[in-house]
């Protein structure tokens, strides 16, 4: 009975050495192409937004939106969840900055 405890201990401490190192990488790769598939989806529907005149190419919010996209694409699948909360403060603040300044060119525009 106890022979057969420590042989099912066995097996299992060997299929999770194997899940982390065979199946772990795979998942890792799979999680980073949707992320990155996720990120071209924004980046395209922002360039057809600009393809259909809805947004100027040269507006400061258009160009942020589009490097942010970019370095979106580029990080998929390597910030973990605190760099990301970490970076949502200063992105926040610094959306905010540029969606002010762009009502403010509208407002100047329209006038």
């Amino acid at each position: 009975m106890f022979d057969a405890f420590i042989v099912g201990l066995v097996l299992l401490g060997l299929a999770v050495l194997m899940q982390r190192t065979f199946l772990y990488p795979v998942s890792l790769k799979l999680k980073r192409r949707e992320q990155e598939f996720k990120f071209h989806e924004v980046r395209d529907e922002l360039q057809l937004l600009a393809i259909d005149r809805v947004i100027d190419v040269n507006s400061a919010a258009y160009l942020f939106l589009l490097s942010m996209s970019n370095v979106a694409i580029k990080n998929a699948g390597v910030l973990c969840v605190r760099d990301i909360i970490q970076m949502t403060g200063f992105l926040t603040k610094a959306t905010s900055e540029v969606f002010c300044d762009l009502d403010e060119q509208d407002r100047s525009t329209m006038a």
